[in-house]
């Protein structure tokens, strides 16, 4: 978090997040590894990748100098009004060119406390976007209404709160049982409970747990000792 930047819950890791704007951090390895990237994929925390598909983000022509960053269209787009924060494209999941420029001009705004990473990341790319299908970063009620289906998604956004990545073992048997548990922001709609009780088994599976924290490992153990003795 830099110093004296706006805090609280809403600005939580997205300076740290929009540093993939800025060439110098994406290629700080360049002379010691001899590695350099003129584009990178970026995905929130809260993302799942379910699908080989993801690759498809590397293909060259994603993003070009006329649409140097690329991502799926938010979910209330299309009920923004004129009143509210820019947020037509959401930045879950991002392809996108790095650019010094740009870079400064989503600092700043973010510095003024006026905005979180989309809206600033939303307002110096205007107009500039290519559109990714709604899979890419399937989130809220893009399944409900009818953009994605869920055989389809590649990655799942789990939008909402509490993520089902969150330590409590009476949360995570409702993940565990493919609940929707936030039914406003939520990842939701017909056949999405699918995609909670993949992510649980993902998590939980042998190859998996060892790499979560020891909460999260105790929680999920917890979680599924109790499922066993309700059978």
């Amino acid at each position: 978090h830099p110093k004296n930047a706006p805090k609280g819950m809403q600005f939580d890791g997205s300076y740290s997040k929009v540093l993939i704007f800025n060439p110098d951090v994406v290629n700080y390895f360049q002379h010691s590894r001899g590695m350099a990237f003129d584009r990178i994929v970026y995905l929130d925390a809260d993302s799942w990748v379910r699908s080989p598909r993801i690759s498809e983000l590397l293909r060259p022509g994603v993003v070009g100098p006329v649409t140097p960053v690329a991502a799926v269209r938010d979910a209330s787009a299309d009920s923004l009004t004129e009143d509210s924060p820019s947020g037509t494209w959401n930045c879950g999941v991002l392809v996108a060119t790095p650019d010094k420029g740009r870079f400064g001009e989503i600092f700043e705004q973010m510095m003024m406390g006026y905005a979180n990473d989309q809206p600033a990341i939303n307002d110096a790319y205007a107009g500039e976007f290519a559109e990714l299908p709604a899979a890419f970063n399937t989130h809220a009620h893009l399944v409900e209404a009818g953009h994605v289906r869920v055989e389809d998604v590649v990655v799942a956004h789990f939008t909402g709160s509490p993520k089902p990545t969150f330590a409590n073992a009476t949360h995570l048997a409702r993940v565990r049982r493919g609940e929707v548990y936030d039914e406003v922001y939520g990842l939701r709609g017909p056949g999405v409970s699918l995609l909670y009780t993949e992510f649980f088994e993902a998590m939980a599976s042998e190859d998996t747990l060892p790499l979560l924290s020891q909460g999260l490992q105790l929680a999920i153990r917890r979680a599924r000792s109790r499922a066993s003795s309700h059978r």
